[in-house]
């Protein structure tokens, strides 16, 4: 049933999450960083627009496209295909954008930053307690904690 699927999706994300962030910090090549800190950067720029206007529809569009960027290359850092190959099922997750209407923007991005810099560092616990603090974090505030 389709009321299931949001749930469904946030805890399986907050499952498999933490781990991807532990493989990718062991095995994130620079380009793959380079490409990270660019698309934080433009995520940053986005949001200082919304600050401006919260209801610029292109803008926030821009940034759920920025997100959808951000964690496909999180998946993909890790070199698993079988990962990679769940992507499309985790990009539903966030296309539903479920959490967007009433989670903190600020709090995901500084989530996002900290997990770049775990990345960079190679700190593959840090990763993985990063993903975890996310999903924790997204699912309180969508209600969606089982």
């Amino acid at each position: 049933p389709e009321e299931k699927l949001i749930p469904d999706l946030c805890e399986t994300r907050s499952v498999i999450e933490p781990e991807v962030c532990y493989l990718a910090a062991q095995r994130a090549t620079k380009r793959q960083l380079s490409e990270m800190e660019a698309i934080l950067r433009k995520m940053n720029e986005i949001m200082y627009e919304l600050k401006m206007d919260e209801s610029d529809q292109r803008m926030i569009d821009q940034l759920a496209d920025c997100e959808m960027e951000f964690h496909s290359l999180v998946y993909c850092m890790t070199g698993n295909i079988v990962i990679e190959r769940m992507l499309p099922t985790i990009k539903k997750a966030i296309a539903l954008n479920v959490y967007r209407r009433s989670f903190e923007l600020t709090v995901t991005q500084n989530l996002h930053i900290d997990l770049f810099h775990a990345l960079q560092a190679g700190d593959a616990d840090r990763a993985r307690e990063i993903g975890r603090e996310h999903m924790k974090t997204m699912q309180e505030k969508t209600g969606q904690r089982r």
